[in-house]
Formats: C-alpha cells, structure tokens, sequence
C-alpha cells in the first residue's frame, strides 16, 4: 500500500485482534514523583524541625495515592476484531458488536477528545481514544465500516470531519 492511499476500512485479515497501545506514561511520572518525594523527605530529615515524621509519612501517602491513580490512566485499552470492539480498564472489560451502536457522543477530556458509544440497550461504554495511539482514527474507521446506522453528535461529526482532512479516514 502506497503512503499516498487513506487506510482501509476493512478490519484486519483473518479477523486478528487489533489492540491499540495506551500512551500515558504512568511509569515515568511515577519515577519523577519519586525523584521528588525522595528530595522532600531528605529535606525533612536533614532539618528534623516538629513533626517532620508525621509529614514524611503524608507525603508518602500522596505518593502512593499518585502513583496508584497515574497507573490506573495508564490501563485503557482498546481491541478491534472484526465487527466486535473490546475496551478494559485493567479491572473491567466490556464488548460492543457494530450492530449495537446506535449513537456517538463526543466527551471533551482536557486537550483531546474521548467518545461514549450508546448501544441499542441504551448503555454507554466510554472508549479512552485519548490515551491511546491511533485511538481516533482507528474508532471511527471501525464505526464506518461495522455501525454505519450510528448517529453521531455535533463533536463527533467535527472530529470525523478532520480525521477525513487529515488523510486518516476514506
């Protein structure tokens, strides 16, 4: 396939699985708030003024608490297979078949869009592309070609508008 030619449609040959990779780096960030607790709790020893322990310890706790919620980001994922779309969060995984979805909504998520797809049981399943490499594109190609009947919010035909722009939808 030549790099001037929109990516195809179709879902991958064979129906293998297609999982994207999730690009918050918890790990780094962690390391970082480590780096910096390490500092402060230094500081804290070194001039043991009234209640350094105490605030040793609720800075561990802030640690802990950060590093927890930066590696729980960090776990969305997102699994195409044929017309079946897996999303997890490391504790829950759901499935949506294309057939199901009957509408789009776009989420506003700080600098980059998620998206809630609305199945015909009137359940929303929240999908993180946001956090994940080629989380958009590869959402919408796989809309067009398994849920053509969706319907699609303001946002979402906004974003499918300019990932059509940008070469990444047909």
């Amino acid at each position: 396939m030549s790099e001037s030619q929109p990516p195809s449609v179709e879902p991958p040959p064979g129906g293998e699985p297609n999982r994207l990779v999730n690009t918050f780096e918890w790990q780094r960030r962690c390391v970082f708030a480590g780096i910096a607790f390490v500092v402060l709790a230094g500081i804290l020893v070194y001039q043991q003024t009234y209640g350094w322990l105490q605030a040793v310890l609720v800075l561990a706790l802030v640690l802990g608490g950060y590093c927890a919620w930066s590696w729980w980001r960090g776990q969305h994922w997102a699994e195409f297979t044929g017309d079946r779309l897996r999303i997890g969060n490391g504790t829950r995984t759901q499935e949506i078949r294309g057939a199901d979805v009957t509408a789009v909504k776009y989420i506003m998520n700080r600098h980059s869009p998620d998206f809630a797809l609305v199945t015909s049981d009137k359940k929303r399943h929240t999908v993180r592309t946001s956090r994940l490499a080629k989380g958009h594109s590869s959402l919408f190609r796989w809309l067009l070609a398994h849920a053509p009947q969706a319907s699609f919010d303001k946002g979402s035909v906004r974003t499918r508008e300019l990932l059509e722009t940008r070469g990444l939808l047909p």
